[in-house]
């Protein structure tokens, strides 16, 4: 059965979120979950909008480096954002 990864733990990936890089403004969207012996975590970080895709994609690989030293076992997923779309209530691909 599935469930939620140690609160603890968590803000661990939070404070890895949140201080490996300050060109990220932010983050939303965090989930978490431990099935068996894997944990995934999915979020989007938010960038300024005028990072380079380059620079953004190495800031999420630095993120992801820093959370398997936690979490050995984790399959994670970086949606990476230009601004904060956190509030949207439609799809912006119209």
């Amino acid at each position: 059965m599935d469930k939620k990864i140690d609160d603890t733990l968590l803000q661990q990936v939070i404070e890895i979120i949140s201080h490996t890089d300050h060109r990220v403004t932010g983050y939303h969207f965090l989930k978490s979950r431990r099935s068996g012996d894997t944990v995934f975590i999915d979020f989007h970080l938010v960038f300024d909008k005028d990072i380079k895709l380059l620079d953004a994609h190495a800031i999420g690989d630095k993120i992801e480096y820093r959370i398997l030293q936690i979490i050995r076992e984790a399959n994670i997923f970086i949606h990476l954002d230009p601004y904060d779309d956190s509030n949207r209530e439609i799809s912006p691909l119209k």
